[in-house]
């Protein structure tokens, strides 16, 4: 059960107070599921702390784009588990863009990929080692989009990888490249070097 209007807050939407059977409460997360979705998917503050389930069933890249963050919302942050993987035009493949924005500081607008990804996040190959293959990979500056399994030419990520993007900064109005999301977690692929030479992390 969600707080009534006059109790409402960031978390609503992403988390339910539940009574079991035996009267144990307990809260339950905001699964965000992408399945057949073809539109590209917005989320807002409120969503935060929800798991998206990147489970693409649509024959098409689909596009998450991240919120402008504005001061009260530091701190925001989603986690997503990749669940169906594949290659470009085919289920299983996703493009994450930051927020931020030229001129609008309200937080309603958002320019793909204007605010930065910092941090690191782990590549493990689950097949064969190769001393080509990297351990990890970390965006360069102005680098706001993430790139999962988005052509053919890079290695597709595997069932099982996860990852969490937590806003660390507000978003700087008029200035890209602001280090707003901390991105932490594990990509696995069949081939850890196609993540590192095939631009897991872009510009816009």
């Amino acid at each position: 059960m969600a707080n009534p209007m006059y109790g409402q807050n960031k978390y609503d939407n992403s988390n339910d107070l539940i009574i079991s059977d035996n009267g144990i409460a307990f809260f339950k997360r905001n699964v965000i599921s992408m399945g057949a979705t073809t539109a590209e998917t917005d989320l807002t503050v409120a969503q935060s702390g929800s798991l998206i389930n990147l489970n693409s069933t649509a024959s098409q890249i689909q596009v998450i784009n991240l919120p402008t963050i504005q001061s009260d919302d530091v701190g925001t942050w989603y986690e997503f588990v990749i669940t169906i993987a594949g290659n470009s035009g085919a289920a299983g493949s996703y493009t994450i863009n930051t927020g931020g924005h030229a001129t609008d500081a309200s937080g309603d607008s958002a320019t793909k990929g204007y605010d930065d990804m910092i941090g690191t996040i782990k590549v493990l190959d689950n097949a064969a080692y190769t001393n080509a293959d990297k351990s990890n990979c970390v965006p360069a500056g102005g680098e706001g989009t993430l790139v999962l399994a988005d052509d053919t030419s890079n290695a597709a990520i595997a069932v099982g990888s996860s990852f969490t993007l937590t806003a660390v900064a507000e978003s700087t109005i008029g200035t890209a490249s602001a280090n707003v999301w901390l991105i932490d977690g594990t990509l696995m692929s069949g081939d850890a070097t196609g993540f590192v030479t095939g631009a897991l992390f872009t510009a816009p």
